[in-house]
């Protein structure tokens, strides 16, 4: 079974040996970066699980860095660790999707149960990403006539509306499965109160 990676990124080299002494031990591929650019080309490079940054680097800081983090790799926890900073800077951190703040020096014990937090964090994370890639794949709506780009047209079109949304068809024509298309399109596959399917009926508008 592979080993999940944390990827530490700190200036201070006997920052990192230290710290890779503690993670080692808990079942961790630890790799190591001095700088924040050197960390951001590791993600490029390991499927890393879990990144501890400190605060403040030389060059790129650790809040630039987090935010590129944040946007490009949502999926993985970011803890940032600091022996400089107070309430504000990790108030500021979180606010920015950080995992979590940690003062240096860092409590083994702490640092523990927040790694074993952001671990179960990243695994639901990507378990949800493959649930919806798998529901993405399912109902893909495949075709590119001039009918099936006027029903995606329709269906971009009212997904997103609140009002009450008629499907009309006989059994069998896809109706559910418009239906489906609409909740995926509207809220990410949550499932919208205003859509309704019926069979055809007598009365048009």
């Amino acid at each position: 079974m592979q080993k999940p990676q944390l990827l530490i990124v700190d200036d201070e080299e006997r920052i990192r040996e230290g710290l890779q002494l503690v993670l080692e031990p808990m079942g961790l591929e630890v790799v190591c970066a001095g700088s924040a650019e050197e960390g951001l080309e590791a993600l490029q490079s390991h499927s890393i699980n879990i990144i501890l940054m400190d605060l403040y680097l030389p060059g790129m800081n650790g809040i630039e860095a987090l935010e590129r983090i944040v946007r490009d790799h949502p999926q993985i926890p970011c803890i940032m660790i600091s022996g400089q900073g107070g309430i504000a800077d990790a108030v500021r951190a979180v606010q920015l999707g950080a995992f979590d703040f940690i003062e240096k020096p860092v409590q083994p014990n702490r640092l523990a149960v927040t790694i074993e937090k952001a671990l179960r964090h990243h695994k639901i994370l990507n378990e949800l990403k493959a649930h919806r890639d798998e529901i993405r794949r399912e109902w893909q709506l495949v075709g590119s006539c001039p009918a099936m780009k006027k029903l995606k047209a329709e269906i971009s079109r009212s997904a997103p509306s609140t009002g009450w949304v008629l499907i009309e068809g006989e059994n069998g024509t896809g109706r559910n499965w418009w239906r489906v298309l609409s909740m995926k399109r509207a809220r990410g596959g949550t499932s919208p109160s205003s859509v309704s399917t019926a069979p055809p009926s007598p009365l048009s508008w």
